[in-house]
């Protein structure tokens, strides 16, 4: 008798992300293509942008915001932190079912429902939010003004149908796209946010600082000089490793913030603006860990340069070779974030670019 092994992060993956662009475009086209009459407010608000001279593409706007991130999240999440998500996952092992968090034993655990409870909480709350800011007291009040602001449009919207079709019409249109944002709210949003904080502070930071840790104590206890720089390349690999995770993160996201200042604010959906602006504080969050990766490779850098120098021997190599800016201009020529960055930076000036 075989026994199945257990789902991989990229089978995970493979799986939830065809699933999730499925249904969220399903979503999408109920309301701009079932629901959204060709000739109704809907139509002219959110598919023309209130144009009714302009072409129709708010709904593609809408379909490639949720692949780029959908597909965005879901890469970095099963590629780079696929052991993390897998154990925050296996909610059958009662090893991983603690909440003590003063011992090294217990700690990790301790995260891990943490974690499973941040997610839960973010995915319920943001849920529940977005669930009743569509069909709850304000539906009525929110379509009636979609109604409203199509009769301030007369030319281009029908005005064959009686006001209930109008409202019904709106309505189901609102309804229609529940299910394109709870995708967003539910599993897209706490996964940016809960998976790479927990990494960071649960497996990342405790590893970097026993690494340093180990550094410290063999230049205290005065270890021969070669085996220290070998603990010390060991130490800048690893850190090198942690790091490119995260520039991957900050590129990924810096991505589908990118796309909502340069493309996406063009829509009046809510949606965009949400993602965007989760994606920044994530973003934010990603750049303060680089920033303490960057404090413990210079403090450890500057510490094994001194002790060559105590031990009589030349710290050209390591001033050179493994200066901070060598291994700042190696994880950015290995990453996408120096560009997804310049896309950042160039966004206030859009409007005067000649490609804005």
């Amino acid at each position: 008798m075989t026994t199945s092994s257990p789902p991989s992060a990229a089978k995970l993956g493979l799986l939830l992300g065809p699933t999730l662009a499925i249904c969220g475009i399903g979503s999408i086209l109920f309301a701009y293509g079932v629901f959204g009459r060709p000739d109704s407010a809907w139509e002219l608000q959110f598919n023309k942008l209130g144009n009714e001279q302009q072409t129709s593409y708010g709904m593609w706007i809408e379909v490639l915001r949720l692949m780029l991130t959908v597909v965005g999240t879901l890469l970095v999440t099963c590629t780079r932190f696929g052991k993390e998500l897998m154990l925050l996952l296996r909610v059958t092992d009662t090893s991983t079912w603690s909440l003590r968090l003063w011992t090294a034993a217990s700690r990790e655990a301790g995260m891990v429902t943490v974690a499973r409870g941040c997610f839960v909480v973010m995915a319920i709350g943001l849920g529940a939010a977005r669930t009743v800011w569509v069909l709850g007291p304000d539906e009525m009040g929110r379509a009636s003004k979609l109604v409203q602001w199509g009769e301030d449009h007369a030319a281009y919207v029908d005005s064959s149908l009686t006001a209930a079709k109008k409202f019904e019409s709106a309505q189901a249109c609102y309804r229609a796209k529940l299910l394109y944002m709870l995708i967003f709210d539910c599993i897209i949003l706490p996964v940016a946010v809960v998976l790479p904080l927990f990494a960071i502070l649960s497996i990342d930071l405790p590893r970097l600082a026993e690494a340093q840790r180990k550094l410290m104590q063999e230049i205290a206890q005065g270890n021969p000089l070669a085996g220290v720089q070998t603990t010390f390349q060991c130490f800048r690999a690893d850190l090198q490793e942690q790091a490119m995770r995260y520039l991957n993160v900050f590129a990924a996201l810096s991505i589908v913030v990118a796309f909502e200042v340069w493309i996406g604010n063009r829509t009046i959906a809510s949606e965009g603006r949400d993602v965007s602006n989760v994606a920044f504080a994530v973003v934010g969050a990603n750049a303060l860990f680089f920033v303490l990766l960057w404090y413990f490779y210079h403090d450890a850098w500057q510490k094994t340069a001194r002790y060559a120098v105590e031990k009589g021997e030349s710290d050209k190599q390591l001033r050179e070779e493994y200066h901070p800016w060598s291994l700042l201009k190696t994880l950015l020529h290995e990453s996408l974030s120096g560009y997804t960055v310049l896309l950042l930076l160039l966004s206030p000036f859009k409007d005067s670019l000649p490609f804005g």
